[in-house]
């Protein structure tokens, strides 16, 4: 297990005296893990592949993904805390 911190931010930065329109930032704290299950790894990619390919047919989404799964390495994360900012 291991525990990792991870940081999504979106707008303009005040680094070098930039006005800030829009920002967005979101923290999260938890346990990563590897998912070694095949059954587990293969629900994993199928679901992120319908989430974010929702309209390509099912055949090219597994056709990608057995074309990388080799080399896939899939990683879950049981979020124990979040924070977050937003400024719109």
């Amino acid at each position: 297990m291991y525990t990792y911190e991870c940081e999504s931010v979106r707008g303009e930065s005040d680094l070098f005296g930039w006005e800030i329109e829009d920002y967005q930032s979101v923290i999260a704290f938890g346990t990563v893990r590897i998912l070694e299950g095949l059954k587990e790894k293969r629900a994993a990619i199928e679901a992120l592949a319908f989430k974010y390919a929702p309209d390509d047919t099912e055949k090219n989404r597994t056709g990608a993904v057995e074309q990388d799964w080799k080399a896939l390495c899939m990683l879950e994360m049981r979020i124990e805390h979040l924070t977050g900012k937003e400024s719109l």
